[in-house]
C-alpha cells in the first residue's frame, strides 16, 4: 500500500468515526475504527488519536 493510499484509508475511518461518535457515541466509534484497522495498526494509532482529538473538540 502506498504513501497515498494510507491517507485515504485514514481520513475515511477518521470522518466515519466521528460522526459515529457524534450521532451514536465514542465506544461505536472505536470499536469501528479497531474492526476496520486491525491489520494496520500505525493507521490505527493515528485514527485513534483523530478520533479523541475530534470528540475533545465537539
Amino acid at each position: 500500500m502506498d504513501n497515498h493510499s494510507k491517507f485515504d484509508i485514514r481520513d475515511f475511518v477518521t470522518r466515519y468515526a466521528l460522526w459515529l461518535s457524534r450521532a451514536k457515541s465514542e465506544k461505536e466509534a472505536i470499536e469501528y475504527a479497531e474492526k476496520i484497522l486491525k491489520d494496520n495498526p500505525d493507521i490505527l494509532k493515528l485514527v485513534l488519536e483523530d478520533i479523541k482529538a475530534g470528540i475533545n473538540n465537539k
